[in-house]
């Protein structure tokens, strides 16, 4: 068994340090520990393996070479340009310059991603795709028209960026289930959100938004809305079509009067208002047993 392990490592030698001819388990530990004593050979090979295995997508492969902290040995554009496809990498890469953040420092994958536990600043990665992408306090002022390139998006949180509007071609985001714009200056949103038809999530706090645009009442889909802190004073009528709504924060804005158009929100759960500018709260709503109603001052 021993002149046989001898042998493997000797063809394995002999073709450059090619680890598909060892078992990864035991070709990548001996590359890293010929690296870290100098060898040069066994660092471009160790290296071109690492960015192999990348470029095969195969999660279990992935998963290996982040939890072994593989991916330290490469350096930004082999990491980038081997987790994502060639269009996206770019992207990735355009909007660091913009921004002056480094996700390959923040970048997380699917396999390994808690959607609850997120790190700021930071990309979420699966099959070559982002997923998920996170831009927090960056002096941006202007939506990066390029986001609109990461088709497969399914959350994008763009929070405390200055931004003062949302341009019309996030329409085209339509994979989009979360999103989250809260801690801007935006005082509109653009009729094109009607066509994010998975959005399940929006969160607008704290912007400067005066007016709900009649398009929300399209996203049949949506279950949490939260309009926190802006300039509200109605809320349209075509949120009757906000079939799945179950949570709507609302407290902090300008009501005249209640309203009406919620009534008929069958699916609603939960409701936050503020105690100083809603008028009173209909009967029909009051009395549903299955809505909580909360007053914050």
């Amino acid at each position: 068994e021993f002149i046989g392990h001898c042998s493997n490592l000797q063809v394995w030698y002999e073709h450059d340090y090619d680890s598909r001819l060892l078992h990864r388990n035991l070709a990548f530990p001996l590359l890293k520990q010929l690296t870290e004593i100098g060898d040069h050979l066994a660092k471009r090979a160790f290296r071109e393996e690492i960015a192999k295995r990348l470029n095969s997508g195969y999660p279990s492969v992935v998963n290996y070479l982040i939890e072994e902290k593989y991916i330290d040995y490469l350096g930004r554009d082999e990491l980038l340009f081997n987790l994502l496809i060639h269009e996206e990498a770019e992207v990735i890469r355009e909007l660091e310059q913009l921004s002056n953040i480094k996700f390959e420092k923040s970048i997380q994958f699917e396999i390994l991603y808690d959607f609850e536990e997120y790190k700021r600043n930071s990309i979420v990665i699966k099959n070559k795709h982002v997923i998920r992408l996170d831009m927090y306090k960056v002096n941006l002022r202007q939506f990066p028209e390029i986001i609109t390139q990461l088709s497969y998006l399914k959350e994008l949180f763009l929070r405390k960026l200055r931004l003062k509007s949302i341009s019309e071609n996030i329409g085209e985001l339509n994979s989009l289930e979360r999103v989250d714009f809260s801690y801007n200056i935006i005082e509109k949103l653009p009729d094109s959100i009607r066509n994010l038809q998975n959005l399940k999530k929006l969160y607008l706090e704290n912007n400067r938004l005066y007016f709900l645009p009649q398009a929300l009442g399209d996203l049949k889909n949506l279950q949490e809305l939260n309009i926190i802190d802006n300039k509200i004073s109605t809320i349209p009528e075509t949120f009757i079509g906000l079939l799945s709504l179950e949570e709507l924060w609302m407290r902090g804005n300008y009501f005249e009067k209640f309203p009406v158009v919620l009534e008929n929100l069958k699916n609603l759960k939960y409701l936050s208002l503020s105690v100083e500018n809603v008028p009173k709260v209909p009967p029909k709503m009051e009395n549903n047993k299955n809505l909580s109603i909360r007053f914050y001052s």
